[in-house]
């Protein structure tokens, strides 16, 4: 064999390999958002049953949940690079949690029916725009701009 078949076939292997892992990885993060999405909804839902949860969700302190939000929002860079991931992994479910409270009303507006369709069409277009991206390997941040005026093109 040649010099520079060996290598082809070195980095032929070394591709598999990164993408095995890209794929695992890739995996566990989306079903730690599938479980986080998940957990939202039920909290949601409960936030709406349990009348001391529903107080939260439709009174004033909905917008100190609200600030709680942003706060975990902007903290969690750093929560991440910490390097303390049972912190991490708190802040996550918390914002979970806390988004699930937020949404409530919601249940309150629209039917079962409508909430669920919204919620399948959305991780449908999830799912075909990740694929898409992963699949032809193309960096889709270009199409943020177009999403963007797709969303407010529906609200209008």
């Amino acid at each position: 064999m040649s010099e520079s078949s060996l290598h082809s076939q070195s980095q032929q292997a070394t591709s598999a390999a990164v993408d095995a892992g890209l794929r695992a990885y890739m995996l566990r993060v989306y079903n730690l958002m599938a479980l986080a999405v998940a957990f939202t909804g039920i909290v949601s839902y409960l936030s709406i049953s349990i009348p001391a949860l529903a107080a939260l969700a439709l009174g004033p302190t909905r917008f100190v949940l609200f600030l709680g939000i942003l706060g975990l929002g902007f903290m969690a860079p750093r929560l991440i690079f910490s390097q303390n991931s049972a912190m991490a992994q708190a802040a996550f479910w918390g914002y979970a949690a806390l988004w699930g409270i937020l949404i409530a009303p919601y249940f309150l507006i629209y039917t079962d029916t409508s909430i669920a369709r919204s919620f399948f069409v959305t991780a449908g277009a999830f799912a075909g725009v990740s694929l898409f991206g992963y699949t032809t390997k193309r960096n889709l941040q270009g199409l943020g701009v177009f999403f963007s005026m797709a969303s407010i093109g529906v609200l209008i």
